[in-house]
């Protein structure tokens, strides 16, 4: 089975417990008096904080709390993803986050423009050139908050999943739901989706398991199983279109 994985796609890890260490706890300029502030100190907080792009907008936090992260598995992937482990081409990684003390600087207005963001929860990705940006798309925002799994497929694609939604995107920009209703129905669930060299492997459940009173099932529920790949079409406005293949 192993073997069947390919070498070359970046092998996903989703990250749901952190500990302090993974907490970017910053102190806040409001804190300290404006006469005392130096431009060291500005240095030092600017490099400590969580900065994002939200299309013209800079968001600036002073804490950032995760929530759930998305990035490659480098122990698997570091010698064979080059020049460093990235999901692909487009994205580096993608975090949920709940950011502390921040700012929103406008420039809409054609003036430079502050407003304070206490408390927020935010969805991001770091591109393939280090910038962080705010996802824009509701629909991935909203799935995001679900911690959902994450694998990549041969043609870069990620592709999120919980027991009953998959949603495949690129960038965090162009994203499609994929549904599989026209080649098997009555599905209820999906118990797992595995990247291999040609396609993913999409596992549904009609039905659910029967257990015994000590927890063993007792009957099984019939499951059916999918070969799933992308064509890319760039030139399209749906750019991303899934095509399942009936294994068994």
């Amino acid at each position: 089975m192993a073997e069947r994985v390919s070498k070359e796609v970046p092998i996903a890890e989703r990250l749901i417990e952190f500990g302090k260490d993974d907490f970017n706890e910053n102190f806040s300029l409001s804190e300290i008096s404006e006469s005392l502030i130096t431009q060291k100190i500005l240095e030092e907080f600017a490099e400590n904080a969580l900065v994002l792009i939200d299309g013209t907008d800079i968001l600036q936090y002073a804490n950032e709390y995760p929530i759930v992260v998305y990035q490659c598995n480098e122990n698997i992937c570091y010698e064979s993803i080059t020049p460093e482990p990235r999901l692909n081409s487009f994205v580096l990684s993608i975090a949920v986050s709940t950011g502390v003390s921040g700012k929103r600087f406008s420039v809409s207005s054609g003036k430079m423009k502050a407003d304070i963001n206490d408390f927020d929860t935010i969805a991001y990705y770091e591109d393939s050139v280090g910038i962080k940006h705010k996802i824009i798309q509701y629909d991935i925002c909203k799935f995001l908050l679900k911690k959902p799994k994450l694998v990549v497929s041969e043609e870069g694609v990620l592709v999120f999943f919980t027991e009953d939604q998959i949603l495949a995107t690129i960038d965090c920009q162009q994203y499609v739901w994929v549904r599989w209703d026209d080649i098997i129905k009555n599905c209820t669930s999906i118990e797992n989706i595995t990247a291999y060299h040609e396609y993913c492997e999409v596992t549904l459940v009609e039905g659910e398991d029967v257990y015994d009173n000590l927890g063993k099932i007792f009957k099984k529920a019939p499951r059916h199983v999918l070969n799933l790949n992308f064509n890319l079409k760039v030139a399209d406005h749906n750019m991303i279109n899934p095509e399942f293949t009936k294994k068994s």
